[in-house]
């Protein structure tokens, strides 16, 4: 194996994918509560296959009435009025505030890898009123979001999409955008002296890579130390203390640090990288659940990154359905010829 430098560090994932509308003051939805209003996010297919289905985010609800997701085309910056085939629809027949709806459309469309694509949500006849939940991050130009309310034209915004696609063969794939289950992403509390005291990411990657650090969204204001592990925790490969001066106390900002010896991991091979307080006081970590495992296929690293924990330094127990908001930085990948041409899923370089 030959590790080759990338001069520098890649994410995986991109840490400013993550949404920062931790709190409800910070939700930025857009509502849809008249005639012909809608609700679209505009993204690349990121595989050549058959698209199915979307996962789609109702974060308010003031008046429930069946609303019809669909997959639209493009006209210039905006969706085109006209579905990708004809049934590539599904509806929510009652939206309930705080879901993340998984929607298999009627029919299935034949789509290429780099289609830009419009996933639209209107209401099916009778209006109500709707909040669509988008993201709150620094990533501001593509994938978008696109709200036709109010005026009688489509309105662009540098407000990224919270949205999932699902293909026939790929299943749930990443198309450059964030998701999570509920109205908004969990804030996970803990201490040194809490039950669990060390939360983290088990996570395996599909080619050798060395690993540099993290970066994750939390605060570490009272302190604590970042350790990697291989999947048994009797071997600690790496770790880094951080002191209270590398926090700003925030829960929705992002901490880096680094190792002070890079690691080496094996394709294939399941660790995990955690985060465990040094005191008595409060440090968090911040996470999405999801309704099934799979559904962790439209994150970067799929169903091969997800949380675990443990109290006391005892044994671990893993979720598969929650993932941490959790940034691996990887300095060298293999630069060997691979059969197979493993894939980096949803790696955001």
């Amino acid at each position: 194996m030959a590790l080759t430098s990338l001069l520098g560090l890649a994410q995986i994932p991109d840490d400013r994918l993550w949404p920062q509308n931790i709190f409800s003051y910070q939700d930025v939805p857009i509502t849809i509560d008249a005639t012909n209003e809608k609700a679209a996010s505009i993204v690349q297919v990121p595989v050549t296959d058959t698209l199915t289905g979307a996962l789609v985010n109702v974060q308010a609800v003031a008046a429930a009435q069946s609303l019809d997701v669909r997959a639209e085309g493009m006209t210039g910056s905006d969706p085109s009025g006209t579905l990708l085939v004809a049934n590539c629809s599904g509806a929510i027949a009652t939206p309930v505030a705080g879901t993340l709806y998984d929607v298999t459309f009627t029919a299935g469309a034949s789509v290429t890898m780099g289609d830009v694509i419009a996933i639209v949500t209107q209401f099916t006849s009778t209006i109500g009123n709707v909040a669509i939940q988008r993201g709150r991050s620094n990533l501001t130009n593509f994938p978008y979001t696109d709200a036709y309310v109010g005026a009688p034209a489509w309105a662009r915004s540098t407000t990224p999409p919270l949205v999932g696609l699902k293909f026939t063969t790929a299943g749930y794939y990443p198309c450059g955008a964030w998701i999570y289950s509920n109205a908004r992403p969990i804030v996970n509390t803990y201490s040194s002296s809490s039950t669990p005291d060390e939360v983290g990411m088990r996570f395996q990657l599909p080619v050798p890579a060395t690993m540099a650090g993290i970066s994750w969204m939390g605060d570490c204001a009272n302190g604590a130390t970042v350790k990697l592990y291989l999947d048994s925790d009797t071997s600690l490969l790496s770790s880094v203390t951080m002191s209270v001066a590398a926090s700003t106390g925030a829960d929705s900002v992002v901490t880096r640090c680094l190792f002070s010896t890079p690691v080496d991991l094996a394709a294939n091979t399941w660790y995990k990288v955690t985060v465990l307080p040094t005191t008595t006081s409060n440090v968090t970590l911040v996470y999405t659940d999801m309704a099934s495992a799979a559904q962790l296929g439209c994150l970067p690293l799929g169903v091969n990154a997800y949380w675990c924990q443990r109290t006391d330094a005892g044994a671990w127990t893993n979720t598969a359905t929650w993932r941490p908001f959790i940034s691996l930085l990887l300095s060298h990948f293999d630069n060997a010829a691979s059969t197979g041409r493993p894939e980096l899923r949803g790696a955001n370089l």
